[in-house]
């Protein structure tokens, strides 16, 4: 399959010519041109025991050439995909999101004041406070006459 010979500017080669690092995609992490197949996930079938070829064969859309030099990036880069592999786990992810797997499948996250769910609430109200004082500031009409600190 060809591949694009063109790279964004945020995009930067490596030493593997089907490998790139993208600020922005896949975390900035090694993965396949024009893809967002990082190296770490194929490396992971790799580890599992899943052969080039049928690693290539389930990712049909992919150039298997591409496939052999994620193979060959992993071989050359084993610490620094084997750290990602491992940040990648199900449970470690899970941790770092306060999140647990129930036995149902269903994603529960903690109900604890730093929990994912939590932050974004709060950012949410303070989004809205934030608004609304660009309201209030705005039109004289909406202000109280009590307590206003602009004096209108």
């Amino acid at each position: 399959m060809p591949q694009a010979a063109t790279l964004d500017p945020e995009t930067r080669p490596t030493e593997h010519p089907h490998v790139v690092r993208t600020e922005g995609v896949c975390g900035g992490r090694p993965r396949i041109k024009d893809s967002r197949l990082a190296v770490w996930s194929i490396a992971e079938l790799y580890l599992a025991g899943e052969s080039a070829q049928q690693i290539a064969e389930a990712y049909s859309h992919v150039d298997p050439a591409a496939i052999y030099d994620a193979i060959s990036y992993y071989l050359d880069h084993r610490r620094e995909i084997d750290a990602e592999i491992e940040e990648n786990r199900l449970e470690n992810v899970l941790d770092a999101h306060g999140a647990t797997l129930g036995a149902d499948g269903v994603l529960r996250f903690d109900a604890g004041a730093n929990s994912p769910p939590r932050r974004l609430q709060r950012l949410g109200r303070a989004y809205f406070r934030a608004k609304e004082r660009a309201l209030d500031l705005a039109d004289p009409g909406r202000r109280l006459d009590a307590g206003d600190p602009l004096g209108a």
